[in-house]
């Protein structure tokens, strides 16, 4: 019992396990862990974009080093720079600031900044000293994108100010060029962006930025027109020199106006298109697009007729010459100089809706019975161009086809019909037997001088002498009279002849005059003989006063 009481009354010791603690070094992985989590969090929230950028040549870029700039602050920095999959560019990957994000898009913008001379100017030479970077513009407007493909000029304008592009047709680039300027009442207000052929290659295209806040003055009725190099017109006041700015000189410019037509303007969109004039000449001179083409065969020198001669119907335009060739006919042994002539029959009213409208138009040029005729269009270079009239003298004639076209008659200039008129003229006056008459003038003179020698002699002598003196110059007066019968037919056939020329010529005016003077002169001769056979003495003592 005792033992039992003792050793229940034996305290039993208690096992208490021993708490296993993390030690203090396992703190230091794990913040610099949790840091370091932290810092690629913060570091992939806060980077910005990659991009991939393609240039034909990375000439002076370098990775880790070239900075990407905006407005000349740092946007962001190029990683690796290596040669593309096809060896045929390089490819730069640069790393964006994030708030570059929304920027980039369709009209994100890249390039390469270097020091250039160009047509537009001297850029980029700041880039001697601080080296080459990557210029970068854009707009929120476009689709996101993040590979892009490098330009090799920087953009010609600058378009963050805002603006409008507008699209320009063209037949001919002349000498424009990007950079060349854009003017507006002979103030620049904007630039040409680009000068390339259309898908067709028929035409030019010219794009041209107009910056704010003069993109207001483009509307609906703007005009276009080339300004490029030195332009000429010779005209009735004279020769006038037009020489925009030195700049279009040398690279090409463009002019625009805006003219109030008494309506409201209509502003238009980016990308309008609008035709551009070869010059300001030019303007208002609508190109249609139906035309007619027809062969000439003039019967006359075409010296001074050259293509793009203007054709005329009355003093208006309505075509120009094409083509001028030469064919010989075997036939009839002659060459022919066929002038190929392009017309538009809608300048003259004939409406052509359709391409079956051109058959039509065909009929109605042909029932307007016209004729060509060579006309002057400077006295001083000599230049000809092609009128087409109806002539009420002239009868119409049935064209006929000459190598697939069909062929106009022909009349003659002015000119020749003058010739013609003055030969008609001079033949006439061969007809006229002019030697009897000249013979019969020479005898009188003679007469006359022998009369005078002797009327000293006849002075002295007796009345018979006096009879002998009256009788010889009775014979002078019978040839007299028969010379004046004579100068009245030839008067009378020069008369005839007169009324051959056309009224108002310079020919017959000048006829007219020399007719007048031999008929005063032939009253004069008239009036002498008469005073003679009544007083014979008038030649001794001279005219006696009336009582």
């Amino acid at each position: 019992m005792a033992n039992n009481s003792t050793s229940q009354n034996t305290p039993v010791p208690r096992v208490k396990r021993r708490r296993r603690n993390i030690s203090l070094v396992w703190f230091v992985p794990i913040v610099a862990l949790f840091l370091g989590g932290w810092l690629v969090y913060i570091s992939w929230v806060s980077s910005g974009p990659l991009v991939t950028i393609s240039f034909e040549t990375a000439s002076g870029v370098e990775a880790g080093v070239t900075k990407i700039k905006y407005r000349d602050v740092s946007i962001g920095q190029v990683e690796s720079v290596e040669i593309g999959p096809d060896f045929s560019s390089a490819l730069v990957s640069a790393r964006l600031d994030k708030q570059v994000t929304p920027y980039l898009n369709d009209s994100t913008k890249f390039w390469i900044e270097r020091p250039r001379v160009g047509t537009s100017g001297i850029s980029g030479l700041g880039t001697l000293f601080s080296g080459a970077h990557i210029g970068f513009e854009a707009t929120l407007e476009g689709a996101e994108k993040r590979s892009f493909i490098g330009l090799e000029e920087p953009p010609i304008v600058n378009t963050r100010s805002g603006g409008v592009h507008v699209v320009l047709n063209a037949k001919k680039v002349g000498s424009l060029v990007a950079g060349g300027p854009v003017y507006y009442k002979s103030f620049k207000v904007g630039a040409i962006e680009s000068v390339r052929l259309n898908e067709e290659l028929s035409s030019v295209i010219v794009k041209a930025f107009i910056g704010s806040p003069y993109d207001k003055l483009v509307h609906a009725d703007s005009r276009f027109w080339n300004v490029s190099g030195v332009s000429a017109e010779i005209n009735s006041e004279g020769i006038s020199v037009n020489l925009q700015s030195f700049e279009s000189l040398l690279i090409g410019g463009i002019e625009f106006d805006s003219p109030s037509l008494g309506k409201k303007p209509q502003p238009v969109d980016s990308y309008h298109e609008f035709q551009l004039f070869d010059s300001f000449q030019h303007l208002g001179v609508q190109d249609y697009a139906h035309k007619l083409f027809y062969i000439v065969n003039f019967n006359q020198s075409i010296r001074g007729l050259n293509v793009n001669a203007p054709v005329e119907y009355r003093g208006l335009k309505i075509g120009r010459v094409v083509n001028i060739s030469s064919r010989y006919n075997k036939t009839q042994s002659q060459i022919l100089l066929p002038v190929l002539l392009e017309i538009e029959p809608e300048r003259l009213g004939i409406i052509i809706e359709d391409d079956f409208g051109v058959e039509s138009a065909h009929e109605e040029i042909i029932d307007l019975g016209l004729f060509a005729k060579l006309e002057n269009a400077n006295l001083i270079t000599g230049q000809l161009y092609v009128s087409l009239d109806s002539y009420d003298d002239e009868e119409k004639t049935v064209l006929t086809d000459f190598e697939g076209f069909k062929q106009l008659p022909t009349v003659s200039t002015d000119l020749n019909r003058i010739a013609a008129n003055l030969g008609a003229v001079l033949e006439k006056v061969n007809d006229l037997k002019l030697e009897p008459l000249i013979e019969n003038l020479n005898a009188s003179v003679l007469i006359l001088q022998d009369t005078l020698e002797n009327a000293g002699t006849f002075i002295d002598n007796s009345d018979s002498a006096v009879k002998k003196v009256v009788i010889s110059l009775s014979e002078t007066l019978e040839k007299s009279q028969k010379l004046l019968i004579t100068g009245e037919q030839m008067f009378g056939r020069g008369h005839a002849v007169m009324q051959s020329l056309e009224e108002g010529s310079t020919t017959r005016y000048k006829l007219d005059q020399t007719l007048k003077e031999l008929q005063s002169a032939a009253r004069s001769l008239n009036t002498l003989l008469e005073t003679i056979e009544k007083n014979p003495n008038s030649l001794i003592f001279g005219k006696q006063k009336s009582n």
